[in-house]
């Protein structure tokens, strides 16, 4: 990169440059982040170019921290400030490697740093409270160390998300107690690899079939989960009486709700494409018969 110095820059002098590759931003963690800079300060300057007037920059990267300063109506902001200007697919480079970078790291720095601020206090609680973070995150950041090196590998290299793979340890955890099966280990293997063959919504299906039938074959399950095809998520309104009426039948039955609301739609459209069909043959025969 060019040379650059790393100084405050007045916040109303810099401009979003068009080669951010950020394009949505998720406002619970733009609000995490804020709170983060409240108590510990900007920890890494963002990145800038001078802009085309004068006294004005282009943000390239650390658009959520650049954010999260005017919602804490700061005047300025640490910024490292690149001698020369880019264009907007210099910008994009710059801002895509910076994103990737910073999310893989962040992942594993998290879970590294709740994990020790966890054995020095001894409560998740002074640990989110000393680091700022949220208590349900600081939670799962330091179970990551309870997981088999299985799981723990899947999470690092970004194959498994960690709240996945601590909901399926602990599948396999109770389908070891309640069969007294005590293959855990190949147990294990079993479901890792099943779970990177599959969707985030089918992961979620298989790990709530096997929390519910913990003596199933978990590559039967998968194979018929998959066998299903890719599923689709869909946001529906019901009206509350309807909701209320699916509810009643999901308890009444002993599911979940995803699953009366998909089995009701497929037999629902099932039925109406026979008749369909049925309505088709009778109007081609009368056409026929005309003729």
């Amino acid at each position: 990169m060019a040379s650059h110095d790393v100084r405050e820059v007045p916040l109303a002098s810099i401009r979003i440059n068009k080669g951010q590759v950020r394009r949505r931003i998720d406002e619970n963690a733009l609000q995490e982040l804020a709170r983060s800079i409240e108590a510990h300060g900007l920890l890494e300057p963002i990145v800038v170019t001078p802009g085309e007037a004068e006294g004005a920059y282009e943000l390239i990267s650390g658009q959520r921290r650049f954010i999260a300063h005017g919602r804490l109506k700061r005047e300025t902001i640490l910024a490292s400030v690149v001698a020369r200007q880019m264009d907007e697919t210099q910008a994009r480079v710059v801002s895509l490697t910076e994103n990737l970078v910073r999310e893989n790291l962040a992942a594993r720095d998290l879970i590294e740093s709740c994990t020790n601020l966890y054995r020095t206090y001894g409560s998740m609680k002074a640990v989110a409270d000393e680091s700022a973070l949220p208590y349900h995150k600081v939670r799962q950041y330091v179970k990551y160390d309870r997981l088999n090196s299985v799981f723990k590998e899947l999470v690092d290299i970004g194959k498994l998300a960690l709240q996945v793979a601590l909901r399926a340890q602990d599948v396999v955890e109770s389908a070891c107690i309640a069969t007294s099966n005590g293959n855990y280990k190949a147990r294990i293997r079993v479901l890792s690899t099943e779970l990177i063959a599959l969707s985030p919504p089918q992961q979620k299906r298989l790990l709530r079939t096997l929390s519910k039938a913990p003596d199933s074959d978990i590559a039967d399950v998968a194979r018929s989960i998959r066998e299903e095809g890719k599923v689709v998520q869909m946001l529906i309104a019901l009206p509350m009486e309807v909701h209320a009426r699916l509810q009643r039948l999901a308890q009444q039955t002993n599911r979940s709700q995803d699953d009366v609301a998909r089995e009701l739609i497929s037999k629902s459209l099932a039925t109406n494409s026979a008749a369909g069909s049925r309505v088709s043959r009778s109007q081609r025969t009368k056409t026929a018969t005309r003729c």
